[in-house]
């Protein structure tokens, strides 16, 4: 009886979590002040995979570390809840058939609807590799493509390696972020040269206070709990902004990748040379804010450059810990133009 039970009380609890604002209006107004507070955004972000309400700041800090997709219910979510059933996988089977049914009626949640997928098959196949392809083949059979391709590809890129892996977990953390360095280069991103390191530990981290974190969602009385592990969370992931000096573009980032594979100090030396010219460079000083980059316009002659600070002709430019430039326009007798 519990077996039949249980899956469809998931099921409505995840009803309740997708539509929310339609509860009573004392649950609306507590999500109200709730989102007001600084973790409730990446904490909705999480559950729902709604970005909307997370700071640039933090968006950008995640993106140099690769963790973006702690932000998009996928199997590391779902693997995460379902190890709470490790020990009833007839009970587990029936939540994922009931999540994989519902998830046909539901717009979005792409990446979850193909792990849910994957969970099923291999229920049957009792094979990881096979149902990974059987996966691949069904998702773009049913438009799953179609309707999220870089969402698709991102899956089977990094979801794909982790299958096919037969070494050590050292040496898939590196092809990891071999990947992630070459998905930085395609959208044009830098990427944190201890994301190899740091990445793998915030993931398993995650794995580990994600079930509680679902629960505490849709029960008001708990949600505050929710939310303050998730203020947690931020406070950590925005610590590792101070590591934004190990920053490189994607392409530095392979170079590395390839120098180590080789084995050849001399790569390694010409990359590190490179790397240290680089941090005193205008476009490696970062700022989290609309643009990626500081923009240097065209008509701003630049006299001299600091790690954080830049003299144009007209203006000094100073980069201050809260993510932004300040300048300060320089009078005519100390080099500033005259009128």
């Amino acid at each position: 009886m519990l077996s039949k039970v249980l899956p469809l009380l998931f099921v409505l609890l995840m009803g309740l979590t997708l539509h929310q604002q339609k509860l009573t209006k004392v649950t609306y107004n507590y999500k109200k002040r709730l989102s007001s507070e600084s973790g409730s955004g990446l904490y909705h972000a999480m559950v729902t995979g709604d970005k909307s309400k997370v700071s640039k700041r933090l968006i950008g800090v995640m993106q140099d570390f690769g963790l973006m997709h702690l932000l998009t219910p996928s199997g590391l979510h779902l693997s995460s809840f379902l190890l709470l059933f490790h020990y009833f996988p007839r009970l587990r089977i029936m939540i994922v058939l009931s999540l994989l049914m519902s998830s046909f009626f539901i717009t979005g949640f792409m990446a979850l609807k193909r792990m849910l997928i994957f969970y099923f098959l291999n229920y049957f196949f009792k094979n990881i590799k096979l149902s990974f392809l059987g996966t691949f083949f069904f998702a773009i059979a049913i438009g799953n493509y179609s309707e999220s391709p870089l969402s698709f590809c991102f899956t089977f890129i990094f979801w794909g390696s982790i299958v096919f892996s037969e070494g050590s977990k050292w040496m898939l953390a590196k092809q990891l972020f071999l990947y992630q360095a070459i998905v930085a280069i395609l959208f044009n991103q830098e990427i944190n040269l201890l994301a190899v390191v740091l990445n793998p530990l915030v993931s398993a981290s995650f794995t580990l206070i994600f079930p509680l974190m679902l629960i505490c969602y849709p029960i008001p009385l708990l949600k505050g709990l929710g939310t303050l592990i998730a203020d947690l969370g931020e406070s950590f992931i925005l610590l590792l902004e101070s590591l934004s000096f190990l920053n490189v573009p994607g392409i530095m980032a392979v170079a590395l990748f390839i120098a180590l594979a080789l084995k050849k100090r001399y790569l390694l030396v010409v990359f590190g040379l490179i790397f240290v010219t680089s941090l005193n460079h205008p476009i490696m000083l970062k700022r989290y804010s609309s643009s990626k980059h500081y923009p240097l316009p065209s008509h701003h002659e630049i006299l001299k450059t600091g790690r954080f600070k830049i003299n144009y002709i007209d203006r000094t430019c100073r980069f201050r810990k809260s993510g932004n430039f300040k300048c300060r326009k320089r009078p005519s007798k100390f080099g500033g133009p005259s009128i």
